[in-house]
Formats: structure tokens, C-alpha cells, sequence
């Protein structure tokens, strides 16, 4: 019986000695690996490139950024007008200034500086620099931008050299959201018409259109007819009241 307890106590013993030493083992410490700082991503401003051989020196600290040649007053001879790129910065980039010029023996004197018609380098948002294009047909000077984010929106403007000076004389306005819907607005401010076009369109999970776009057409006539002069206006940032409750931005 002695023998049996002290047996008991040994093993008893050796059971708690074994239990203690595996308590006091420290776990191993897992550590967590350091965050990771990413720096934010600076945004480029949008870079204006200088047209190649242009047709006449730029002025000063100036850059070229488009030529078009046509004949603008009727004379049967080609005036060249020059989109500059001033360098000179606002709020929404830098400005731009449309220089007009006439040649007279062999020589282009410049006739007419207009700023406000070419908007300026940041002005188009996340699609950067606006300004898309400027060409002369049928005796005007037509004039093209593009921006906007998720919704994008589209101008083209004419303009006209009549009774001295530039005047805006036609407007198209679009603006649309992929897969949803779309409006443009044509304006000739000579006549006072709005031709309004608005449609709706649906996609499937991949992006493909699905089904028939439905297109609305009206005609608005604007009673009160403006002058406007190419000079300081800003596109986009006009209204046009059609009705009470409908407008446009041109």
C-alpha cells in the first residue's frame, strides 16, 4: 500500500512538472508586416505641344499650337490664323489667344487678337486640354473643344467676319453618359432656330448596346436674338432658355 502511494506521488509529481514547463513556454510572436506608404500620384498638367514649321515666328515666350489658312472675308485670298498658347496661367490653365492674318506683299500683318474663344490648357477636366481642333469652312472659322469625366460634353462654334468684326453666328452643344443618354443642341443665333436631339440607350453587362436607342427630335425658335462678338466669349458658358423649364448651355 506504502509502495502504491509513493508510485502515485511520483507520477503525480512528473504529470505537474510537465504541465508548468509547457505553460512557460512563450508562444512564438508573429509579427505583422509594416504598412506600406504609398505616396499619392501627382497630377501632370496636360501638355501643349508646338506645331512643326509654323508659318509665321511665334511671339514671345508664346507656343503655335495650330494653323488654318481659308479665305475668311470674301476676297478671294487666304488669311492664316494661329492659335497661341500664351503660357500665361489662370485657374484653369493657361491662356489661349487666336491671332488673324492677312497677307499683304508677301507679308502677314496681323488684323485681329481674340481671346476667350479657345479655352484655356486645364479647362476640359479629366480629359485634359479642351481644345480639339480649329478649322476655316465656307468662309467661317469653326472652332472645336471636348472634356467632361463621367459625363462627356462636346462644343463647336462658328463664327463669321461681317460688319467690321467676329461674331458668333452658330453653336452646337452635346453632352452624353455612356449607355444612359445624350442631348445636342444646334443654334443658329442668325435665324434664332434650336434643333434639339435627345436620346436614350441602354448596354448590357458588357458595354454592347442593347436594343434600339429611342431619339426625340423638337425645334425651338429663340425670340431675342444676340449679337455676339468672338471676343471674350467663353464657350460653355451661355445660356439659352427654350422654355420655362428647358435650357442650354452653348
Amino acid at each position: 500500500m506504502k509502495n502504491t502511494i509513493k508510485v502515485f506521488l511520483v507520477l503525480l509529481f512528473i504529470t505537474s512538472f510537465s504541465y508548468c514547463k509547457k505553460t512557460e513556454e512563450p508562444k512564438p510572436i508573429i509579427e505583422s508586416p509594416a504598412p506600406i506608404e504609398s505616396e499619392p500620384i501627382a497630377e501632370e498638367p496636360p501638355t501643349t505641344k508646338e506645331i512643326p514649321n509654323p508659318s509665321i515666328p511665334s511671339p514671345a515666350t508664346f507656343k503655335n499650337i495650330k494653323e488654318a489658312k481659308g479665305d475668311l472675308d470674301g476676297d478671294k485670298e487666304e488669311e492664316l490664323v494661329a492659335v497661341y498658347d500664351t503660357k500665361r496661367e489662370g485657374d484653369l490653365g493657361t491662356e489661349r489667344e487666336i491671332h488673324i492674318f492677312k497677307k499683304k506683299a508677301d507679308k502677314w500683318d496681323l488684323l485681329h487678337k481674340s481671346i476667350g474663344a479657345i479655352l484655356p490648357s486645364r479647362h476640359g477636366g479629366m480629359m485634359g486640354d479642351p481644345f480639339e481642333d480649329l478649322v476655316i469652312e465656307n468662309g467661317t472659322l469653326v472652332i472645336r473643344h471636348f472634356g467632361g469625366s463621367r459625363e462627356k460634353w462636346s462644343y463647336t462654334h462658328r463664327y463669321r467676319f461681317q460688319g467690321g468684326n467676329w461674331f458668333l453666328i452658330g453653336a452646337t452643344s452635346d453632352s452624353f453618359l455612356i449607355c444612359e443618354e445624350s442631348s445636342s443642341y444646334d443654334y443658329n443665333l442668325s435665324t434664332g432656330k434650336v434643333n434639339v436631339t435627345e436620346t436614350k440607350e441602354s448596354c448590357d453587362s458588357d458595354g454592347n448596346p442593347k436594343g434600339k436607342p429611342k431619339v426625340a427630335t423638337s425645334t425651338f425658335k429663340l425670340k431675342d436674338k444676340k449679337s455676339i462678338l468672338m471676343d471674350g466669349f467663353i464657350p460653355g458658358s451661355t445660356e439659352a432658355k427654350l422654355s420655362k423649364d428647358k435650357s442650354f448651355y452653348f
